[in-house]
C-alpha cells in the first residue's frame, strides 16, 4: 500500500456519532512538521504511532521520544505539541487516525485514563492491526459511506478496551497453557485442583496461574467456574432436570452455592433464567 493521507467532512452527519475525520501513512523528515494543539484549527482526537525513526511530543509538562512501537493519545484543541526533531537521524514514519464527534471524548478519556498520553504497543497489537485494515479498505476505494466508516471506527476504539482491561491476548499461546485451556474444557464438569490443572500443562502453580490469565484473561479458577456456569446454562435451557442436579452435573457440589455465583455473573436465579425472566432467553451463553 502506499503511503498517503486521507481526510473526510460529512456536513450532514449526525454531529455526536463519532466518526472518522483522517487517516494516513507518512514519512516525515522536514524540521517544519511541527503541530502546536492549541494553534490548530481542527477538533478530535489523534492517534498516532511510529513504525520507525522518531518523533517528539510535549505533554502535561513533559517532553517525550516516541520511537519505535510507540504511540500517543492527544486532543484537539489542547495543551500539547508534536514535532520531528532536526537532530534526528532517520525520518520519522509514523501511522495515524483522528476521530470526530462528541460521542468521542467518553472513549477518549477512558483510553487516556488507561494509558496515559504516550502507550507502547507491538506492532501485531489488535489498535493496530485493525487500523492497518481499516486503512486498506479506504485506500483501495471501497469504504467510503460516513456509517460504515463510524462502525469502523467504533470498532478500532473496542479493540483498545481489551487492552484497558487487561485482557489483550497474545497472538500466540504457549503449548503448556493451551493444553491446561484444554484440560479445562475437557474436566471441567468434576473437581478440580489448582494443582492438577497446573501438571496437567506441566508447570509449576505458582508461575501458572499468572500466565495463564495472562493468555486468557481469567485466573484458571475463574475459568473454570465461567465454563461451569455456561454448561449450566444450556442444561437449565433444553432439559427439565432439578436446578440442583443441573448444579451438580456442571460440577457445583453445594446448590445454594451454584445459585449465588450463577446470579452473579448472569444476573438472574437458576429458575428465572430457565423461564427467560430478566435477560435474554437464549439457550448458549458465552461469558467473557
Amino acid at each position: 500500500m502506499r503511503r498517503t493521507t486521507y481526510g473526510f467532512r460529512f456536513p450532514d452527519f449526525p454531529p455526536h456519532i463519532m466518526t472518522l475525520h483522517g487517516i494516513g501513512w507518512e514519512d516525515i523528515q522536514d524540521p517544519s512538521y511541527d503541530w502546536d494543539g492549541l494553534r490548530r484549527e481542527d477538533r478530535g482526537a489523534l492517534f498516532q504511532y511510529t513504525l520507525s525513526g522518531e518523533g517528539r511530543l510535549e505533554a502535561n509538562g513533559t517532553v517525550y521520544t516516541v520511537g519505535k512501537d510507540t504511540g500517543f493519545l492527544l486532543y484537539f484543541p489542547g495543551r500539547n505539541r508534536y514535532y520531528f526533531d532536526a537532530s534526528s537521524e532517520k525520518p520519522w514514519e509514523f501511522i495515524w487516525i483522528m476521530l470526530q464527534g462528541t460521542d468521542t471524548a467518553v472513549h477518549w478519556d477512558r483510553l487516556l485514563g488507561a494509558f496515559g498520553p504516550v502507550v507502547e504497543l507491538k506492532p501485531d497489537a489488535s489498535p493496530i492491526a485493525q487500523w492497518h485494515r481499516l486503512y486498506k479498505d479506504i485506500s483501495e476505494g471501497g469504504l467510503r459511506d460516513p456509517y460504515e466508516l463510524s462502525v469502523r471506527v467504533y470498532e478500532w476504539l473496542l479493540s483498545w478496551e481489551g487492552l484497558a482491561e487487561g485482557k489483550h491476548r497474545k497472538s500466540v499461546v504457549p503449548k503448556p497453557y493451551e493444553d491446561a485451556k484444554r484440560y479445562i474444557d475437557a474436566e471441567f464438569r468434576r473437581p478440580l485442583t489448582l494443582e492438577e490443572i497446573a501438571a496437567a500443562a506441566g508447570v509449576s502453580k505458582y508461575h501458572f496461574c499468572k500466565m495463564f490469565q495472562r493468555y486468557y484473561g481469567l485466573p484458571p479458577t475463574q475459568y473454570v467456574t465461567k465454563k461451569r456456569i455456561e454448561a449450566a446454562a444450556l442444561d437449565l435451557r433444553r432439559t427439565d432436570r432439578p436446578v440442583a442436579h443441573v448444579a451438580a452435573a456442571c460440577g457445583f457440589d453445594n446448590g445454594s452455592y451454584f445459585g449465588k455465583v450463577f446470579r452473579r455473573i448472569v444476573g438472574v436465579t437458576p429458575m428465572q433464567y430457565r423461564e427467560g425472566k430478566g435477560s435474554l432467553p437464549v439457550d448458549e451463553l458465552i461469558i467473557e
